[in-house]
């Protein structure tokens, strides 16, 4: 294998060469350009963050992530939908699948933060995932994100390209950090679920002594074993550095190192569109065991992640702002497991075995990104302006090597092949007699992509209409070398998108409003003809207008229709062998309903329903894994008085309609209706103080009736999701 190349330090040079223009012209009518003064000299310059202090249950009243500025959800001309630190804490969430499955136009298609959204994936590909943090993109494949450091999690609903780039054609998620506290909070919390996984996780914050420095640090270190009783294990310690360099210049630092080992959840063959039964060719129906692990005890993955994130802000006025962003990321997987081929199955008289791979696999992926903006507040013919205009620059480098063995995919078991497994009552052993492997993949890819964008945030009318405009140009160059056929190739591509939106607030008080929006997206297309020509870039094209009502903190709700297009899909030309032509992809179109209600002060129930209608637009059938109906919904109740006093009960639910599997070839398999994903999830809760310090005891059981749902779906392979897990914990605050 060619040899890993570690970050360079050049990359740092470009945050110097940088430079973002401020705007020519200011009004008059400009405030005074004395810029505030933080009271606890640690969190400041609240034009760009968004604390958890206008929080009231999981009603959030603001967001930063559909405009990288604070601005209120009611001034959004598009579907923004919040995740609060206290909603994060009462569904006891660990990763980003806890969380986003309460949003109903999202599906989790695996283990490895993959969903679809509004009949999309997060890219353009089913198996991608929009996953942000802190507004950078995040390296995919296998592993999870870490939630230890995450304040909030907010998700935007279609595309979003000019403040994020490429993909996303459903919607993007973006995590937020915590950052530094001006007062010194401590907190420890412990976990142990019924299949004996233990989790410690440590959350320190304080200011250091001057309040010109403030620190804060998340630890998590579990062990165990998963559900399917096989080992599992994590280890995250986040610290971040918060420097206030003079009255108007803020330096963030944050480090994020996580390690994660699991084994992976491999998808089951089915025959005859039915996962719990097979019929064997004496004719003998035999029930199966469709969450049986059908790998090895040796099994492993291991994925390691490093994040750098630095964030410089400074004011040169209350009106003019200059940030600068820096993200490097570095992510390891390293795979030693038995590779399960369900898309394959030999049926005997009286069993039935999948063939199976062993491979070791290697893939790294190096990311720098930097993003340097300017933000401009001022007046024009009697527009108030937000102005955010910036450059942005990344660089991908993925590495990717495999060894694999042959399979046995007969009825004759070869034995310088990988053995297969009897689906009916395989027991994961060690591997022994290992055979000899190949080189299946070996290839290097780099990504170049420079980029200039503009947004802005107008409103007039004593701010009752609000307009939002962005633009981004983006040039695109990757090379792509494989190292097993000696094969090279390079291309380059330039992309223009928008976005274009309006909220009218009906009522002064801003209790009704409408709002509408376009939103454009794209995926560079590097497929090269042989006579030298390039497909277009992959488009997608959103409209989405909608209702929003707010009451106070004690209830609001958005009632919004979309219509999303993909062109320039990539497919055979039928007219001309070996070459390649774009046509239409999917169209989506459906209904969201997103509400947020605290009856009492007692009370808060967060929820949503979702229609989604997305349909290939060369066959006319349905998208597959998209339900047409979602539901989510999630409650809590807390005594506050009385001898009860700290005592809580939360529930949730997640309700998805029949969906459709992806057809495979491998095996004539019919398409068969997937069920319905149903979840119940229920927990209690008991908070009491003791030596001054705050303490409480939680208890969640989720998948209340050990329900079999879904995940991802084939005609000839399954993927099942958890059963039933028992959650204790026990966490103090001082």
């Amino acid at each position: 294998m060619h040899p890993r190349s570690f970050l360079s330090l050049r990359a740092l040079g470009v945050l110097a060469c940088a430079f973002v223009a401020a705007p020519a012209a200011v009004s008059q009518s400009v405030p005074a350009d004395t810029a505030p003064v933080a009271s606890d000299g640690v969190v400041k310059l609240p034009v760009f963050d968004v604390t958890t202090s206008g929080d009231v249950g999981y009603l959030s009243r603001n967001a930063e992530s559909a405009t990288r500025l604070n601005v209120p959800l009611s001034d959004i001309p598009q579907n923004v939908v919040v995740f609060n630190a206290e909603f994060l804490e009462d569904i006891m969430a660990q990763d980003i699948t806890d969380v986003a499955l309460y949003d109903p136009s999202i599906n989790a298609y695996n283990e490895n933060d993959n969903f679809t959204m509004r009949g999309f994936g997060g890219t353009a590909a089913t198996a991608a995932g929009g996953n942000y943090f802190n507004g950078f993109p995040q390296a995919t494949a296998l592993g999870s994100q870490t939630l230890v450091n995450t304040g909030r999690i907010e998700v935007l609903k279609g595309p979003n390209a000019v403040l994020y780039g490429s993909g996303a054609f459903g919607g993007t998620i973006n995590r937020i950090s915590k950052k530094p506290l001006p007062h010194e909070y401590n907190r420890l919390d412990f976990l142990v679920d019924s299949e004996g996984y233990l989790t410690a996780k440590a959350d320190s914050s304080a200011p250091l002594p001057g309040r010109r420095l403030g620190y804060r640090l998340n630890m998590l270190w579990a062990d165990g074993d998963d559900v399917r009783n096989n080992p599992k294990s994590a280890f995250v310690v986040a610290p971040t550095i918060s420097w206030e360099i003079t009255d108007n210049t803020l330096l963030i630092v944050e480090y994020t190192h996580q390690r994660e080992e699991r084994v992976g959840n491999w998808e089951f063959p089915i025959a005859n569109g039915d996962p719990l039964h097979l019929r064997v060719n004496d004719g003998t129906v035999r029930d199966v065991d469709i969450r049986r692990f059908l790998g090895e005890s040796d099994d492993n993955r291991k994925v390691t992640r490093n994040i750098v994130y630095a964030d410089l802000r400074h004011e040169f006025s209350r009106n003019l702002i200059f940030r600068a962003m820096f993200n490097m990321e570095s992510k390891d997987q390293l795979t030693d497991e038995t590779l399960v081929d369900g898309t394959q199955l030999v049926i005997t008289d009286t069993t039935a075995y999948v063939p199976r791979a062993y491979r070791e696999n290697d893939q790294w992926d190096d990311g720098w990104r930097l993003r340097t903006e300017m933000v401009a507040k001022f007046n024009t013919w009697g527009l108030k302006h937000q102005l955010l205009g910036g450059f942005g620059w990344e660089k991908q480098k993925t590495r990717r090597h495999r060894l694999q063995t042959a399979a046995n995919n007969g009825p004759d078991f070869l034995p310088d092949r990988y053995q297969p497994a009897d689906i009916f009552d395989h027991v994961p052993g060690p591997i022994t007699n290992l055979p000899p492997m190949t080189v299946t993949l070996d290839d290097f890819t780099d990504t170049k992509t420079p980029s200039l964008y503009v947004s802005d945030l107008a409103s007039v009318l004593d701010e009752r209409l609000f307009f939002q405009a962005g633009f981004r140009y983006v040039e695109t160059e990757r090379e792509l070398a494989n190292y097993r056929t000696g094969a090279r190739s390079s291309g380059s591509e330039g992309s223009t998108t928008h976005s274009l939106g309006f909220v009218y607030h009906l009522t002064a008080d801003k209790q009704w409003s409408v709002y509408a929006n376009n939103n454009t997206t794209y995926v560079p297309n590097f497929t090269v003809n042989p006579d030298g020509s390039q497909l277009d870039s992959m488009t997608g094209d959103q409209y989405e207008g909608g209702l929003k009502f707010s009451h106070g903190d004690r209830f609001n709700v958005l009632l919004c229709y979309f219509d999303i297009r993909q062109s320039n899909v990539p497919a055979p030309d039928p007219n001309r062998d070996d070459y390649q032509t774009t046509i239409d992809g999917l169209h989506s179109k459906g209904l969201e309903v997103n509400f947020n209600w605290n009856p009492s002060g007692e009370w808060s129930v967060f929820g949503g329903y979702a229609y989604t209608h997305s349909i290939n637009t060369q066959t006319g059938e349905r998208h597959y894994r998209s339900p047409l109906h979602a539901v989510s919904m999630f409650g809590r109740y807390s005594i506050r008085r009385g001898v009860l006093k700290g005592l809580s009960f939360n529930a949730g639910a997640i309700w998805r309609s029949y969906t459709l599997p992806q057809m495979a070839t491998t095996r004539p398999e019919p398409i068969w209706d997937v069920p319905e994903y149903i979840r119940f999830d229920a927990g209690i809760g008991y908070k009491f103080n003791v030596g001054g310090m705050s303490w409480q005891v939680t208890a969640k059981v989720k998948n209340i009736d050990d329900r079999i749902n879904y995940l991802a779906t084939y005609n000839v392979r399954v993927q099942v999701d958890d059963p039933r897990v028992w959650i204790l914990g026990l966490n103090t605050e001082f």
